[in-house]
């Protein structure tokens, strides 16, 4: 089974105990379902940034919960059937630690690799020459240059 996350939001004209109502039916649903509902985050009210369904804040929710993938349809369909919400999503949710390994193994490289990187550039440092410019000739040629 997988984790996922259920974000919806539920128009600002429902009472808060028809919210209660919903989110334990949500909950119902998903342990019907073989699932388990691992995290509830409270609900939050907000202003939207643009008007959803001609409501311009809402109840904002989040389910974290555990379910197969055919029983993740139905949950979706009740959530879509739903008159009271106007918007809802479910995404795949992954462990931190997972995300956090697959950047670094984006980023390091083998050490053969360091190794050839560094020493083309500890190469090219070594090739470039110092030249040593005596002061008269520097004002000489800024001399020539600005009378220009």
């Amino acid at each position: 089974m997988k984790t996922y996350e259920l974000t919806y939001i539920a128009s600002p004209t429902i009472s808060q105990e028809e919210l209660a109502a919903f989110q334990k039916e949500v909950e119902n649903v998903i342990g019907a379902k073989e699932g388990a509902v691992l995290k509830l985050e409270k609900t939050i009210a907000k202003t939207l940034s643009y008007p959803i369904k001609k409501q311009i804040s809402g109840y904002f929710t989040t389910i974290v919960f555990q379910t197969s993938e055919e029983n993740l349809k139905e949950i979706d369909q009740k959530i879509r059937h739903e008159s009271k919400i106007l918007r809802h999503f479910i995404v795949i949710k992954r462990p931190q630690k997972e995300m956090k390994a697959r950047m670094i193994r984006r980023y390091s490289f083998k050490p053969e690799v360091k190794k050839s990187i560094f020493s083309g550039i500890l190469e090219r440092v070594k090739k470039t020459e110092k030249v040593e410019v005596k002061e008269e000739e520097m004002n000489k040629k800024l001399d020539e240059i600005l009378s220009e």
